[in-house]
């Protein structure tokens, strides 16, 4: 039996990949790598869509927790008026109880940093963006905080003498998509 040789100096030829070869296996580990990378961005995005969503949570929240303190405040100051023999306070007084008030049949913010009512100058979308303060943590409108992507509004719908329905709802932009979160809430003078 002969042994084959290849070349002109004896040696057996070592077979190596194809160019074919080459170009599958570079195709595969790139849609692997990409793959990857979606995968991770896809997360990221969920994870800052998340945050929004957290925080737009926590800023309808306050701005209903305002609301209701406002009228804890006024039964509060109607049970001392009324032991004191004196008038009462309506539940609702500089919120939404006459026409003057920020809330009465309008949207307003409300600023818990400032203990502040305003009415927007126009509908939901008329209120200003909500500003943030890195060193307390608290959102405001204060005009030397940061700026922030959220909008919060306050509605409030007289049902009875003794009921209203309040709604918070803060929009927000995340990567140009409009989001809402809106929480409502039945509000009862308990007095």
């Amino acid at each position: 039996m002969k042994k084959r040789i290849d070349n002109e100096w004896g040696m057996n030829k070592k077979k190596g990949f194809t160019l074919v070869e080459l170009l599958i296996s570079i195709s595969i580990l790139s849609i692997a790598i990409l793959a990857s990378y979606t995968a991770v961005s896809n997360n990221l995005r969920s994870a800052n869509f998340s945050q929004d969503q957290m925080v737009a949570y926590y800023l309808a929240d306050e701005g209903i927790e305002y609301v209701r303190n406002v009228r804890d405040q006024n039964g509060i100051q109607n049970i001392h008026s009324l032991g004191g023999g004196g008038g009462g306070v309506p539940w609702l007084t500089g919120i939404a109880q006459i026409a003057s008030d920020p809330c009465y049949n309008k949207y307003c913010t409300v600023d818990s940093p400032l203990n502040a009512v305003s009415t927007c100058s126009g509908g939901a979308s008329s209120c200003p963006y909500l500003r943030y303060d890195a060193t307390s943590g608290l959102y405001g409108y204060t005009g030397t905080w940061t700026l922030t992507q959220f909008q919060r509004s306050i509605s409030i719908t007289i049902n009875s003498a003794t009921e209203a329905t309040l709604t918070s709802t803060v929009t927000w932009v995340t990567n140009g998509v409009t989001k809402s979160y809106v929480l409502t809430e039945i509000l009862r003078a308990w007095q």
